[in-house]
């Protein structure tokens, strides 16, 4: 984005030309988030009324990599997390990455110690809306610090049990098959909620 002078099409084009699908995938996401949260804003390119755009004019390709970040965008536009899983359902084909981004900008505030508050968020959604978002939220979590020091107390606050146990199960999961921590380097037991 920096090189291309903050051309979005022209950036993804250069993306294009990486031979490994992971790469180009990676490569748009950069993309997308360089845009959204650029340090000169006026260079970005972004709809001051279409939650969706970019991605909603983009190539069906480049729209899941979009949509993982687009959320941040509906949020600086004023919306609350109610209304973006109503816009996230409007992104089709794209509403689980749309669902998994709100779930990942979320997961700041569980860092801020506010893991109720944002479990109660994810409970807004049923179905596979709320474990995309509850699986946004753990993913993030368990990437910045390699553990689930942030993710286990968050999985105790939600109000269902079966809503604490999915979020555990996948917490352990996503640690042993992503970090290879065995069950023996996972917490045998939940922290006490935040």
């Amino acid at each position: 984005m920096f090189f291309s002078r903050y051309q979005l099409a022209a950036s993804l084009d250069a993306c294009d030309g990486l031979p490994e699908e992971w790469s180009r995938n990676s490569c748009y996401g950069g993309v997308f988030m360089e845009n959204i949260s650029s340090a000169t804003p006026e260079s970005r390119d972004l709809s001051p009324t279409d939650f969706h755009y970019p991605c909603d004019k983009l190539a069906t390709k480049y729209r899941g990599e979009c949509y993982v970040m687009q959320t941040s965008r509906m949020t600086e536009m004023g919306l609350g997390s109610e209304r973006i899983f109503q816009e996230c359902e409007k992104a089709g084909a794209f509403s689980e990455q749309c669902e998994l981004s709100l779930g990942r900008d979320l997961a700041n505030d569980v860092r801020l110690g506010n893991s109720r508050g944002t479990a109660q968020k994810c409970e807004l959604a049923t179905g596979k809306s709320r474990r995309a978002c509850r699986r946004g939220v753990i993913y993030a979590l368990v990437d910045n610090t390699w553990d689930g020091r942030y993710a286990l107390p968050f999985c105790a606050t939600f109000s269902q049990e079966a809503d604490q146990t999915a979020c555990l199960k996948l917490s352990a999961q996503y640690l042993a098959d992503t970090f290879e921590k065995s069950p023996a380097e996972q917490p045998r037991r939940w922290p006490r909620q935040c």
